[in-house]
């Protein structure tokens, strides 16, 4: 780290600031350093400490033109111009929302008729490794810097962070929009925590950091090098039977191809240096960015925790609550994405993962559940078209009507009914065939028709659980009159 006055990577020409709430600035310096911050007509003062780090709490601003922030000492300065305030978004998680909107099916539609939009967004480099001599995985890394939202760079932002984007502007007109996209394909959520954190639980300790350290502790680097080429040389093979069995066999699914021949191999082995390590991406990518004030936090991920599924929810309730105490705001926003449907999961994974994010976003205060368990693809875990999910989120954290999912809520449950009431709506709308929801008395299963009046539910009987449409791949038919499906639900009734 240097002495020579520095800002963050994230301040940059260009970037948004929450509208209306303290935002911090903060940066590298010589140690005992005084600096003099000047933005927006107001004057502060910052000191470098002994690390060569400081960090200045700043006003809330709520301005309709670009300012200037300017840091300086007696030997230098450092502007910052463009700077807007308006909303700002974090998106982060894996694959579904990293995937990139020049891949999505609508791509050249949307280039087309392109939306106007008072946008720009931040990618946070995919570092995956720093040594301690400053190299880093990948060796390429370059600081990334806030870009308008356009036709020309639009197709590198992901996919459903833009149609949310542009479905929040629409609602919103005239504000300033902030992305920050922070993402990494094929990673468990214990990869976006800090280790520490992880240590506290002693079932996720167990289920992640003791698993990693049996996979890596006491082996050399030759060791690491022959496991990973012998594992390449399976996904190889793996690609190539499965090549010949689809050109033998034109007529099968892929599913059924696969079952036969095999699903792709995956993870590849753990290493000290893997981004898929516990706490890994926490250090070299949400570190950066985590005192950057953020005004909402979209979260969507899951699908590399199936192994672990019934760990998830605590999981998914550690990284939230971690997360906002380094933010130092315990009631930022965070939208939980709960997973579409993909028929493909082993067991019953992906729907008790959906199970915990419904869980969570219950419990947790400032949490929302938006629900994609109506889209997906059965055996596509990347659906290309990402358009009406995207515009789904927009509009739910855009706040000007509904802000979730609807979710059933148990009313009352006697021995002969159960009573539930859908959140989110005044009326429920069924679309295609009347729902059947599973219910069991302890001894055996059956599915039942439901009775709908406005936004509640009757299910007439004598059980102790009931379940709708809680698979991996579900077939929703109830929906709010905004057209949001109602959750998958499983509800279990207290003795």
């Amino acid at each position: 780290m240097s002495d020579k006055l520095s800002l963050a990577n994230i301040f940059t020409p260009g970037m948004i600031i929450p509208r209306n709430k303290r935002w911090r600035l903060y940066g590298y310096g010589r140690p005992g350093q005084q600096l003099t911050v000047s933005y927006a007509g107001i004057v502060q003062v910052a000191h470098v400490d002994e690390n060569g780090k400081f960090a200045l709490t700043m006003k809330p601003l709520d301005l309709n033109s670009a300012f200037k922030i300017i840091v300086q000492s007696n030997d230098v300065r450092v502007e910052i111009d463009q700077v807007r305030t308006g909303t700002v978004f974090l998106f982060s998680g894996q694959s579904n929302i990293e995937f990139r909107l020049r891949n999505a099916s609508t791509y050249q539609e949307t280039l087309s008729s392109f939306p106007t939009l008072h946008a720009r967004f931040f990618e946070v480099p995919q570092l995956e490794y720093q040594y301690k001599d400053g190299r880093t995985l990948p060796a390429d890394i370059r600081p990334a810097k806030w870009i308008d939202i356009t036709e020309n760079s639009c197709g590198e932002m992901s996919a459903v962070g833009f149609y949310a984007v542009a479905e929040f502007q629409r609602e919103h007109p005239d504000e300033w929009i902030g992305v920050i996209d922070c993402y990494k394909g094929g990673t468990s959520a214990s990869s976006w925590v800090l280790t520490d954190d992880l240590s506290q639980n002693e079932k996720l300790k167990s289920a992640y950091l003791d698993t990693y350290h049996k996979a890596v502790d006491g082996k050399t680097t030759a060791d690491f090098d022959t496991e990973a080429e012998l594992f390449w040389k399976t996904v190889d093979k793996h690609n190539k039977d499965l090549a010949v069995f689809q050109a033998q066999h034109p007529d099968v699914s892929l599913s059924d191809a696969k079952n036969i021949v095999g699903h792709t191999p995956w993870p590849p082995p753990m290493r000290p240096e893997s981004y898929l390590r516990p706490g890994g991406l926490r250090e070299t990518m949400i570190e950066p960015i985590i005192r950057y004030s953020i005004s909402t936090v979209i979260w969507y991920q899951g699908e590399n925790d199936t192994d672990n599924a019934q760990l998830y929810d605590q999981l998914l309730q550690l990284l939230i609550t971690t997360w906002r105490r380094d933010m130092s705001d315990y009631s930022v926003p965070f939208y939980v994405v709960q997973l579409p449907g993909y028929a493909d999961g082993e067991g019953s994974t992906w729907a008790t993962i959906r199970q915990a994010q419904l869980k969570i976003t219950q419990q947790l205060p400032y949490t929302h559940l938006v629900s994609f368990a109506d889209t997906g693809e059965e055996h596509n875990i990347h659906p290309t078209n990402k358009k009406p999910v995207g515009y789904r989120l927009g509009r739910l954290i855009a706040n000007t009507g509904y802000s979730a999912t609807p979710i059933l809520r148990i009313s009352s449950w006697t021995d002969n009914q159960l009573e539930l009431v859908a959140s989110s709506t005044m009326k429920l709308v069924v679309r295609g065939e009347m729902p059947e929801f599973t219910v069991n008395n302890g001894i055996k299963t059956q599915t039942v028709l439901p009775n709908i009046s406005g936004n509640q539910i009757t299910i007439s009987g004598d059980f102790s659980q009931v379940r709708y449409e809680d698979t991996n791949f579900p077939h929703l038919t109830i929906f709010n009159e905004n057209g949001d499906p109602v959750s998958p639900v499983l509800l279990n009734r207290e003795v």
